[in-house]
């Protein structure tokens, strides 16, 4: 979908990551406990469908990273074959044609299937979610992933957190916005949950495709857009659309990239190949959460060189939109008792993280 290549310095952070995680992460969660598990008799080779190039930053070297890990802790026993975005499928046909074993997997946004099941939004991202370190320790430790595979476990897909993207900003936009009311009637571009909050502020909104964003804000079509980081915004050129830059991302506090295997595939793996998976995801969630936050700093001075206008939300739009979330969650809800269940329990989780973490900020 992204044909963008990354520079040779930032190439180099990818091949280089890898082997000082590998020693601090991996050695003991794979090897803990794996005595008696017999290596495959033969190499596994697993053919992945990704939905970015492998060159794109975050988006699609992540997955490199993951595919090379693999390979190098299984010694070459298990490895991943990564095919170019649209080689075998497009890519919103991606979960399905995991699902029906056509493929055996697929590297992707949870994002792309919300039309499966709406609580797939909260694996994709939560507006006012969790830092980055909360929602792995939600993913991990508080229930999250058991919630995931369940529910995609019914299209016969098992996911694997592969990595994390930093927040996003706040979205671009050709007027400013002083007040609640200049929501009103406005037409913006915006995705996921982060679209129905809007809406309750008096925005239209529509899913324009990334390849759109900035001709549809040139032409006017949209007054506003959110797509992504700095660093992607940059790479998207979103500064040709538009002059004023908010922040925070509110709508966007992580996203999440996943590994998708086919169920069938899955369970025909030996439990150490799953484990070999399993770590090498890890390391590659890291990957993307180092790198993702490295790059964001030269993109904001950037955006300045070039004129884009900074601006913060007032706290009155931040304080309409965070009250606007319990009713948009309760009537999602109502409609999706799987959306019900995975929202009490990153809600649960974290009403209790908070408690640590507010107290524990040093900015409040």
């Amino acid at each position: 979908m992204l044909s963008k290549k990354i520079k040779g310095n930032q190439r180099s952070v990818i091949l280089r990551f890898a082997s000082p995680v590998l020693a601090l992460m991996v050695f003991g969660f794979l090897f803990a406990g794996t005595a008696n598990i017999a290596m495959a008799d033969k190499a596994v080779t697993l053919k992945i469908q990704s939905a970015w190039a492998p060159t794109v930053p975050i988006l699609g070297d992540t997955l490199a990273v993951l595919a090379k890990t693999v390979e190098e802790i299984s010694g070459g026993q298990l490895k991943l074959k990564i095919y170019e975005p649209k080689k075998l499928a497009p890519t919103l046909e991606i979960f399905d044609m995991v699902s029906s074993g056509v493929l055996d997997g697929g590297w992707a946004y949870p994002g792309y299937w919300v039309g499966k099941n709406s609580a797939i939004n909260i694996f994709a991202a939560t507006p006012f979610g969790p830092t980055a370190d909360a929602s792995l320790a939600w993913y991990y430790e508080g229930g999250g992933m058991e919630l995931w595979r369940e529910i995609y476990g019914k299209h016969d897909v098992v996911p694997l957190l592969g990595g994390l993207n930093s927040p996003e900003a706040g979205g671009w936009f050709n007027k400013e916005i002083k007040s609640v009311d200049d929501f009103k009637g406005l037409k913006v571009r915006w995705a996921g949950l982060g679209a129905n909050l809007v809406q309750e502020l008096g925005a239209s909104t529509a899913l324009i495709p990334v390849g759109e964003i900035v001709t549809s804000l040139q032409k006017g079509i949209i007054d506003g857009a959110e797509l992504g980081n700095p660093f992607l915004d940059k790479l998207f050129g979103m500064q040709k659309g538009a002059k004023y830059y908010y922040f925070p991302g509110w709508h966007q506090t992580f996203g999440a990239m996943e590994l998708l295997i086919n169920k069938k595939k899955w369970e025909q793996l030996t439990d150490q190949q799953r484990g070999w998976l399993e770590a090498a995801a890890r390391v590659s969630t890291v990957h993307s959460l180092a790198l993702g936050a490295s790059l964001q700093a030269d993109a904001m001075v950037f955006f300045k060189e070039n004129n884009v206008q900074f601006k913060r939300y007032p706290d009155e739009v931040i304080n309409a939109l965070r009250d606007a979330m319990p009713k948009v969650m309760a009537r999602e809800g109502e409609k999706n008792p799987d959306f019900k269940k995975v929202w009490e329990s990153i809600r649960g989780f974290l009403d209790k993280y908070d408690l640590y973490n507010d107290l524990n900020n040093l900015s409040k």
